[in-house]
């Protein structure tokens, strides 16, 4: 709520007293959780000993819980996208990561809609190359902001796809994961 500027950066420099936010999405992600779940947990599921942990380290740890909780029991596997909620997770990873890009990795912001035709529905905080709608005058830059993104599904409602920025676009297929913190 009190960012001032914010840019997609992979040199991420926070200052919330200013209001900036230059990161790019597993930084942001990141940085949220510590302040809310996480606690300064650089030993926690998400790191493996480099800096911060990225997109693709968030999904395949999402991915191994298959179902249950965690064995520290701070972490959860959410299987069906319509069953996410604020605050949960949402990670993808690319089959064959690129420098600087592993994937994506979002903070669900407003309850999923199943839409008529099967799209999955569900706006998200992030940070990204994409504009974000929401920035108060600042409509068509990048970095920390609200979106709303679609879901294909499969059969049991598990994540097949994803959609970002116009609705009819070709949805991506990647390997997708959610993630809830428990309290």
């Amino acid at each position: 709520g009190n960012i001032q500027l914010t840019e997609y950066r992979h040199d991420t420099e926070i200052n919330e007293q200013k209001g900036e936010y230059y990161c790019d999405c597993s930084a942001f992600v990141g940085y949220v959780l510590n302040r809310t779940v996480s606690k300064d947990d650089t030993k926690g599921p998400f790191h493996d000993g480099r800096k911060k942990p990225l997109a693709m380290d968030y999904e395949k740890y999402f991915a191994s819980l298959s179902g249950r909780t965690s064995d520290n029991g701070r972490w959860q596997q959410i299987v069906r996208v319509a069953d996410a909620k604020p605050g949960d997770v949402i990670a993808w990873r690319h089959e064959v990561p690129k420098t600087n890009n592993t994937g994506h990795v979002v903070i669900v912001d407003v309850a999923p809609v199943v839409e008529k035709d099967g799209l999955v529905r569900v706006g998200v905080i992030d940070s990204t190359t994409l504009p974000s709608a929401d920035l108060a005058g600042g409509k068509g830059k990048t970095g920390v902001g609200r979106r709303t993104m679609w879901f294909t599904v499969d059969k049991d409602g598990k994540p097949a796809g994803y959609v970002r920025g116009s609705r009819t676009s070709k949805p991506k297929v990647e390997d997708i994961s959610i993630g809830r913190a428990l309290p």
